[in-house]
């Protein structure tokens, strides 16, 4: 995309490093924060929904997709900031309809 070259650095490691509470506000509280997120990093909505919706069947059920979900829309209905230029966010909704379409033409 823009010229733009991406590099790998494979002399770096580097380790995730997941929550330490694995109770279920932490986790509900993780998944809002995602949500704020994603709608930071310009997701679609209709891709967020599908991402939602497909994570239904992970822990903690329906719950953690439904708080994530809340996070997205308490970001968008509240005018949150978008942090990256908007040729990328157009880019990436442009890439994830794209994938949203790809999928529907399987079913």
């Amino acid at each position: 995309m823009h010229g733009w070259k991406v590099r790998t650095f494979p002399e770096y490691e580097f380790y995730h490093h997941g929550a330490a509470r694995k109770d279920l506000q932490s986790s509900l509280l993780v998944n809002y924060r995602m949500g704020i997120r994603e709608y930071a990093y310009g997701t679609h909505p209709v891709f967020e929904i599908s991402k939602t919706i497909s994570r239904m069947k992970n822990k903690p059920f329906i719950l953690g997709s439904a708080s994530r979900l809340i996070g997205f829309f308490y970001a968008f209905f509240s005018n949150t900031r978008i942090a990256v230029p908007h040729e990328v966010m157009k880019y990436t909704r442009e890439e994830q309809m794209k994938r949203l379409k790809a999928l529907n033409r399987l079913n």
